[in-house]
């Protein structure tokens, strides 16, 4: 892990010297390439992935940016960040609105969409100046993000060891009774599903101590980050 981030840290600085050297803002190269600013920021950080549709606008906005620091850009980077960046004034202040305002935005989000979160994947930031009508400059942030509601979990599963028989599942309403789980009795796993979006595979057998042995695993859907 020590060796991925001098490596990262060694990429961020090259792609960091070629946009300086380069002289445009993140703005301006966002508008040659299609994307927000802070998305493109976030491609100099290492912090987002780069597409094979946008490696081109980008090499055609930097043409002095290395080939191996665009492939570098173009594979899937290990998201993370620096605890103290907490420490300094912009974030910090950020990190505080957030947190004052977090309990009225998210009662807000209840109120309008129902029982959900933002997204942090499917998900667009931008950084804007704006004059305000005394005539001074503002910052104007804009998260956008999609809205995810939460699942009923209607996957249960009920064990009874003294009538083995009486094992059922129930999902999205339905009572499913598995077959006696008299050895050497070979089950079928069944399917279910918490929610569209996260099935679980659960397998039931005897176990050494005479029992019953359930076993539960589930298979995530993956959530493909977008270009911005």
């Amino acid at each position: 892990m020590e060796a991925q981030s001098t490596s990262r840290t060694a990429v961020v600085s090259s792609l960091n010297a070629a946009k300086r050297n380069s002289g445009k803002t993140y703005g301006q190269i966002a508008a040659e390439t299609g994307l927000t600013n802070v998305y493109v920021a976030q491609l100099f950080k290492r912090q987002a992935q780069l597409s094979p549709e946008t490696a081109p606008k980008l090499r055609s906005a930097l043409p002095q940016l290395p080939e191996e620091l665009l492939q570098e850009m173009m594979q899937p980077p290990c998201r993370s960040y620096d605890p103290n960046l907490i420490q300094d004034p912009t974030v910090y202040r950020l990190n505080e609105a957030v947190m004052h305002f977090g309990e009225s935005i998210k009662e807000i989000i209840n109120e309008e969409f129902g029982d959900g979160i933002m997204s942090a994947i499917d998900f667009y930031c931008s950084v804007d100046k704006v004059k305000g009508v005394d005539g001074k400059d503002r910052v104007v942030l804009t998260f956008d993000g999609k809205y995810l509601p939460y699942t009923e979990q209607g996957v249960r599963v009920y064990e009874n060891d003294s009538n083995p028989t009486n094992l059922v599942t129930s999902y999205d309403g339905f009572i499913v009774p598995f077959a006696p789980l008299t050895p050497p009795l070979q089950l079928t796993p069944v399917f279910a599903s918490f929610s569209d979006d996260i099935p679980a595979k659960i397998s039931v057998s005897p176990s050494n101590s005479g029992g019953t042995s359930v076993s539960v695993s589930f298979l995530l859907t993956h959530f493909p980050t977008p270009q911005r």
